[in-house]
């Protein structure tokens, strides 16, 4: 498993799309956008993922298990698979107060296995919400969020992301309106229901808020 990337999230009550861009900071043109973590890799030193927003810092876990590579004008981590996991782990409080919330990435990934969770945000194996190229089966990709794991799991899906091409995934909670959306390369290509679970109902207010590239449902 090979999967390489950049991320942005961000705070919007809706989503204002442009065509695909390795800038991610162009992305969103509502001016209520609140941008509240940017990991566009430029900044990587040791075990230290740099926020260019300014606020959280994130870790990176096993960092023999990944390399910086260039990518025309952006930096990306290449995160090269094998028997130990490399992940980025977010710091606590990035979804403090939040109602809806946009995650970009910028993501190449090699195609195989399922389950691989670009992103997840929240508390625990239960509590949390997540986009992966490519579900178990391998049909179709899911982008979700639960209260009690698989089993209330609520999600918005298309087919899998193409594999060993970049695109830029972006998924929106809107709170208020209770629906999750699904963008690919600024086009909308799925939609679903939260199904009335909240942002702050996920939230880890004692603890980090997530990770990046971390396999699956595994929080530990």
């Amino acid at each position: 498993m090979e999967k390489n990337f950049t991320s942005c999230i961000q705070h919007s009550p809706r989503l204002a799309t442009a065509p695909a861009s390795t800038n991610l900071t162009n992305v969103f043109a509502a001016t209520n956008v609140q941008k509240i973590l940017d990991y566009d890799m430029s900044d990587v030193n040791g075990t230290t993922v740099s926020d260019s927003a300014g606020n959280f810092d994130g870790r990176l876990v096993n960092p023999n298990g990944a390399e910086l590579l260039s990518n025309q004008d952006t930096k990306v981590l290449n995160f090269t698979g094998g028997t130990t996991c490399s992940y980025i782990e977010i710091p606590q409080g990035v979804l403090d107060g939040l109602e809806s919330v946009t995650v970009s990435a910028l993501v190449s990934w090699d195609g195989t296995g399922g389950a691989q969770w670009i992103y997840g945000l929240g508390q625990s194996d239960t509590h949390y919400m997540y986009y992966t190229p490519s579900d178990v089966g391998g049909a179709m990709d899911h982008f979700g969020i639960a209260t009690n794991g698989w089993r209330n799991e609520t999600y918005a899906a298309t087919k899998k992301l193409p594999a060993k091409e970049w695109k830029l995934v972006t998924t929106v909670i809107n709170g208020p309106e209770q629906t999750l959306e699904t963008y690919v390369d600024g086009e909308l290509v799925a939609t679903g229901s939260t199904n009335g679970f909240t942002l702050d109902t996920i939230n880890n207010k004692n603890g980090i808020s997530g990770h990046i590239e971390k396999y699956s449902r595994s929080w530990s």
